[in-house]
């Protein structure tokens, strides 16, 4: 019997047969929360593969020395790949996720990022309904904010859904936090690496046109960190919508910010014909639905005091996901046959 293995073969603390993989590009600053997330799991996976598309920042330096300072039963791969940045194919990440899959030697992939930490339990919640005879081909987790000052925790408030307000029977799971069969990655072809925004998103659809099983795990949990300025953020939001719009996905999305922006827009101007104080009253409604997700009932003292900061996130979250969206509609090619949803 190999050292560390019981008479079956197996590792105390350690899924058999899962691979989990991730991508990184210039994460040096957070790489280290990150690995130390992943090498605290209980249980982790037979095998990780980390994939860096040739960060230029000490990435790659940071993540040798600490994987030669930690000791653990997992078979860990430390790829890096510069062909899998933007400088040589248009989607660097769909291709960084691939080839890291490509090279994984189990069955059941577990996907998360950079930029994130895994949950205790997250391995285990993730890949059960995979394994628990339900019959789920992708199982996806969810995530929350990682927020470290007060506009960070606007942004958590406002732009990300709860755990538990997640609809199960029409969910995208986010790549952060996401398993799935690896005969079904390899059924739909992979990440789609025609585009660098939306690829998830893309993947996801992909797996639904095939007809695969979707279970939604809220147990499976990722920390995100957030956007710690206005610009980052607008950037980030922008950066999703023009991915939406140029792969003619998410119409929905567009639709519904656009009717909100247009008839908060139209309501203010009503209102300000009739009298000025209906503005008010309004803006004061309006401003209750915007940071509805931030409220907290035993704290009302810090809803009250980031109100404005939520105000100023929701306006700067649909003005930048519909200019984005549009332009990426205006300039990004049509969508395949079969690729387009709502």
């Amino acid at each position: 019997v190999p050292a560390g293995r019981d008479s079956t073969g197996a590792v105390p603390g350690i899924i058999r047969w899962v691979t989990l993989i991730c991508t990184l590009y210039n994460e040096a600053g957070t790489v280290g929360e990150f690995l130390d997330a992943i090498f605290t799991m209980d249980p982790g996976p037979e095998e990780f593969i980390i994939l860096d598309g040739g960060s230029t920042d000490g990435t790659n330096a940071a993540i040798a020395g600490y994987l030669s300072r930690r000791k653990t039963p997992m078979e860990v791969r430390h790829l890096i790949r510069p062909e899998c940045n933007r400088k040589f194919t248009v989607g660097a990440i769909a291709r960084g996720r691939n080839e890291a899959i490509s090279a994984a030697g189990h069955a059941l992939i577990a996907v998360t990022d950079g930029g994130c930490a895994v949950s205790k339990n997250w391995l285990k919640e993730i890949i059960r309904p995979l394994t628990d005879g339900s019959g789920a081909e992708v199982a996806g987790g969810w995530y929350v904010g990682d927020a470290r000052s007060a506009f960070e925790r606007c942004i958590a408030g406002v732009w990300l859904i709860p755990p538990g307000a997640v609809d199960p029977r029409n969910f995208m799971p986010s790549s952060r936090s996401i398993a799935f069969r690896k005969s079904a990655w390899e059924a739909v072809g992979g990440y789609p690496e025609r585009t660098y925004y939306a690829e998830d998103t893309m993947f996801n659809l992909a797996l639904r046109r095939k007809g695969y099983s979707f279970a939604y795990v809220p147990g499976a949990i990722v920390r995100w960190r957030m956007k710690s300025t206005p610009g980052s953020f607008v950037r980030l939001v922008h950066d999703y919508g023009f991915g939406d719009g140029e792969n003619r996905i998410m119409a929905g999305n567009l639709l519904s910010t656009a009717v909100k922006l247009g008839g908060a827009v139209a309501l203010m101007a009503a209102a300000l014909l009739v009298h000025p104080a209906w503005v008010v009253v309004l803006f004061a409604f309006w401003t209750l639905l915007v940071a509805r997700r931030g409220i907290d009932g035993n704290n009302l003292t810090s809803f009250l005091r980031d109100l404005p900061c939520s105000i100023l996130v929701k306006l700067l979250a649909d003005v930048s996901y519909l200019t984005g969206h549009l332009g990426g509609r205006l300039t990004g090619a049509p969508a395949a046959s079969g690729e387009r949803a709502s």
